[in-house]
């Protein structure tokens, strides 16, 4: 059965950051293809974007290739600013300490840097919480922040950005497009995963142009998967973005 939804929903989120330093490099604003650099640092994240410990042994070689614009010290995340100030991301918890599991929630956060996207004038920061874990876009001029559920994926050259939440400890499962917008950002479509009867997985495959080329999955292992996919898409049409998905014959 097939299932096309549309939806021209659009919500302004985010927070005001505080303060932070700015490192040596220039920062230029750009529209172009963000470095191999950032592109590799979004896909290693991607694939571990639900594994806590997996996200903070990325950091170490994030923060190396920053240059001094983003440092650790101990349990504090501090990020450079384009004002000269620093903005502290201090982590209570610590997600190698077992335990974490039966402490008071707030305890268990931890802050870690996963990608460094100077293109894009942003940091992505991963909150690893007890059971969670949400991304920050932190924009490197204001330090405003968005909190997204997944890892913001860029189209190559422009504003816009997917993020796909597959969390199935998560009420808010979801397949979200959105654009940045000065130093914050606009969700421009958002479909509800967590309404399906069936759960699937959703791998990002390519944007292509108006279009974002996705496959879903159902398969609980590596064999079921491979037979059980299905090609799904975004596609940017006049009246807002609309979602393809012809899945298994019981959707």
């Amino acid at each position: 059965m097939g299932l096309s939804v549309s939806l021209a929903l659009v919500f302004a989120l985010g927070g005001q950051g505080a303060g932070c330093a700015l490192g040596e490099r220039e920062r230029a604003p750009s529209a172009h293809v963000g470095s191999a650099t950032e592109i590799a640092e979004i896909e290693a994240a991607r694939h571990v974007q639900y594994e806590s410990l997996q996200l903070t042994r990325l950091e170490p070689a994030v923060l190396a290739r920053t240059e001094g614009r983003a440092v650790r010290h101990g349990r504090v995340l501090l990020l450079s600013l384009e004002s000269g100030k620093r903005m502290p991301f201090e982590s209570p918890g610590d997600p190698k300490d077992m335990e974490c599991e039966s402490a008071a929630l707030g305890v268990c956060t931890y802050f870690t840097l996963i990608a460094d996207l100077p293109s894009r004038h942003a940091f992505v920061v991963a909150e690893l919480g007890y059971e969670y874990v949400d991304f920050r876009l932190v924009d490197d001029r204001t330090g405003q922040q968005l909190v997204l559920p997944g890892v913001p994926i860029f189209e190559p050259d422009g504003p816009k950005f997917l993020v796909i939440c597959d969390a199935v400890n998560r009420s808010d499962r979801s397949i979200e497009v959105w654009r940045r917008d000065g130093d914050s950002g606009m969700r421009e479509f958002r479909y509800n995963t967590s309404a399906e009867t069936t759960l699937f997985e959703t791998e990002f495959v390519r944007w292509d142009g108006d279009k974002i080329v996705l496959t879903r999955t159902d398969g609980a292992d590596e064999a079921q998967r491979a037979a059980r996919r299905w090609p799904a898409e975004l596609v940017r049409e006049p009246g807002g973005w609309r979602f393809h998905f012809r899945g298994p014959s019981n959707q």
